[in-house]
């Protein structure tokens, strides 16, 4: 997997279909990828372990989300799975109760 530098000018000119992941140990955070299919569309993901399984979370495509909204992303993912959370299915259930809470006002009405 190739190790490019996540700067907006080389992610743009990004033309093969792949997985870059970031040159720059010092600004990179773990697991933060972009993918790149066939047809040109760019995507964000995150790979990370949580209990033991390596899973990978898309995070949206660039460029509507920016590197900075991607590392700030993929850092929380990647630090809550450290900590043997999953976030991702932590604001799921947040996402479920409140449209529950919507489903249960507008039925009351």
């Amino acid at each position: 997997m190739p190790r490019i530098a996540f700067i907006d000018k080389s992610l743009r000119a990004i033309l093969t279909a792949g997985t870059y992941f970031e040159a720059n140990k010092r600004t990179a955070v773990p697991g933060l990828g972009l993918r790149v299919t066939k047809s040109g569309i760019k995507s964000w993901a995150v790979w990370f372990r949580l209990h033991g399984k390596q899973r990978c979370h898309a995070l949206g495509r660039f460029p509507a989300m920016g590197i900075t909204m991607a590392r700030t992303e993929a850092g929380a993912i990647y630090e809550a799975a450290k900590q043997g959370r999953n976030l991702i299915a932590e604001r799921q259930a947040e996402s479920d109760a409140i449209n529950e809470a919507d489903d249960y006002e507008t039925a009351v009405e």
